[in-house]
C-alpha cells in the first residue's frame, strides 16, 4: 500500500514538472503540431486526435487563427466543409515546437540508459493498459448506479 502510495506521488510530480515546466501539452501547440504532422482537416476531426471538447476547442482555434498559424478554408471534397489550414508561419511555429519537444525529451531522460528508458517504457505502457481498462470499468459501474 505504502509503495503504491509513493508512485503516485512521485508520478503526480514528474507530471507536474512535464506540465509546467516544459509545456508539453500546451493546447495551442497541439492543435499546430497535430496539423503539421496529419494535414488540414475539420473541427471534428482535429477534436478526436487532441481530445478537447468542442467549445473549448473554437476558443482555442480562434486564438490561432488570431496569431497567424491556421487558416479555415473550404474543403475540395465537400463543399460544406471547412478545414484547417496551416500558415506558413504556423509550419514555421509547428517544426519550432517539433525541436524543443526532441531536446526537452533530450534533456529529461538523459540520465537513464537506453536499457533503464525501455524498461520504464514497458512500465509505463503495461500501467496505461490497466488505467484505462479500470476507467472503462468505473464507467460502466457509474452508468448502471
Amino acid at each position: 500500500m505504502e509503495d503504491n502510495l509513493k508512485l503516485m506521488k512521485t508520478m503526480r510530480m514528474c507530471g507536474h514538472i512535464l506540465y509546467h515546466n516544459f509545456s508539453l501539452i500546451e493546447s495551442r501547440k497541439r492543435i499546430i503540431f497535430t496539423l503539421y504532422k496529419f494535414g488540414p482537416m475539420s473541427q471534428n476531426e482535429l477534436m478526436k486526435y487532441i481530445n478537447i471538447k468542442s467549445g473549448s476547442l473554437s476558443e482555442l482555434i480562434s486564438k490561432v487563427e488570431k496569431c497567424g498559424f491556421v487558416t479555415k478554408q473550404t474543403s475540395a471534397e465537400d463543399k460544406r466543409k471547412k478545414v484547417l489550414i496551416l500558415t506558413p508561419l504556423g509550419v514555421t511555429e509547428a517544426k519550432k515546437y517539433e525541436d524543443n519537444r526532441e531536446k526537452n525529451a533530450d534533456l529529461l531522460f538523459a540520465s537513464l540508459t537506453k536499457e533503464e528508458k525501455e524498461t520504464l517504457q514497458k512500465i509505463l505502457d503495461k500501467s496505461l493498459i490497466s488505467w484505462k481498462e479500470l476507467l472503462e470499468k468505473m464507467k460502466e459501474e457509474n452508468k448502471n448506479v
